[in-house]
């Protein structure tokens, strides 16, 4: 037995290696491989949100997966529609700025190259923008007349998340493993650049004489020489981090593993500088507290309430779609050779 979606996708496959027939004068060819309430889903739509999806992941896409999300697109697109949704260029615009300003620092050619990257284009990045503000709203909309069991209570509206300290306090116990910080150390960087030096025996000279320095008068006391020297990029406090951020670069590993408390590092020859490093605080591995935990449960359950009301309303218009799409969504079987 084979599924519809399975037999979609055989299709797929066996005309993207069969010539495509000629086009009559001033008519374009496009393969249709489902129709969704009567809308057809075509071969281009196929292949541009497949080239889409990938760029995004960076990594192969299970393409049932990939035409199970355009049906269901169109599903929710036609449903928006009816209910009179729509995003203006206003918003887009918005959006784009909002991105620029919080991941690029308002660099607005950062973004266009990070897309360029991705083999993106700004009008690519818009249509997905409207995309999910259409499907945000969609829900939205719909979902304030939903009931869903949130797996403490039964509560309206859920995408307002109504739960008692009680309510929390009980998910609490039940999964409070989850709820570890990590442990996390603080490092501070020196580093002595080989550019600076006559060749790369004197930069590891001066990185060890710089180390002995550093444990006899201290990272304060030396700032002012080391940045006279090296610049003000030679000397960094790393900030407090997990110590499995470091389990990546095998020297950098090591020496957070066995580097003592207060201690200065043998300089590690890196491509285009030595580098010491000095363990400035270490905290170990703790489980949070109730109070502590408080903000990071109230989201799990906010997003495990969304995503079942979602899950509720998504089902419901696979329910009213026409007879072809809940056979291909709902994986009703038909036999092979069919």
């Amino acid at each position: 037995m084979r599924t519809a979606l399975t037999l979609v996708l055989m299709v797929a496959s066996s005309s993207a290696q069969e010539p495509t027939p000629p086009a009559t004068h001033g008519q374009l060819v496009d393969r249709v491989f489902a129709r969704v309430n009567g809308e057809v889903i075509t071969q281009s739509d196929i292949e541009k949100k497949a080239g889409f999806s990938l760029a995004q992941a960076g990594r192969d896409v299970d393409p049932e997966r990939i035409i199970r999300a355009i049906i269901m697109q169109k599903l929710q697109e036609q449903a928006a529609e009816e209910l009179g949704i729509s995003i203006t260029e206003d918003e887009l615009d918005r959006q784009v700025e909002f991105v620029v300003r919080r991941r690029f620092g308002g660099d607005f050619g950062q973004l266009l190259q990070a897309l360029s990257a991705d083999g993106l284009s700004l009008s690519d990045f818009r249509d997905q923008r409207e995309e999910d503000l259409k499907k945000r709203r969609f829900f939205q909309r719909k979902g304030f007349d939903l009931e869903v069991d949130t797996g403490l209570t039964r509560r309206r509206s859920p995408f307002d998340l109504d739960v008692t300290v009680t309510d929390l306090r009980r998910y609490y116990l039940a999964h409070e493993e989850n709820y570890v910080e990590p442990a996390r150390i603080r490092l501070l960087r020196v580093r002595v650049p080989h550019d600076e030096h006559p060749s790369i025996d004197a930069a590891r000279e001066s990185a060890e004489k710089l180390r002995g320095q550093l444990e006899s008068e201290g990272w304060l006391n030396m700032q002012p020489k080391i940045i006279e020297r090296y610049g003000e990029t030679a000397m960094l406090d790393m900030g407090l981090q997990p110590v499995s951020a470091f389990s990546a670069d095998p020297a950098l590993g090591a020496v957070v593993r066995s580097l003592p408390l207060g201690k200065w590092s043998d300089p590690i020859r890196r491509p285009q500088a030595f580098e010491v490093f000095f363990i400035a605080e270490r905290l170990e591995e703790r489980r949070l507290s109730f109070d502590e935990a408080q903000q990071a449960i109230r989201a799990e359950l906010s997003q495990k309430k969304t995503a079942a009301a979602e899950e509720r309303i998504v089902r419901q218009l696979i329910l009213e779609s026409d007879p072809e799409t809940r056979r291909l969504l709902l994986g009703e079987p038909e036999a092979a050779g069919r």
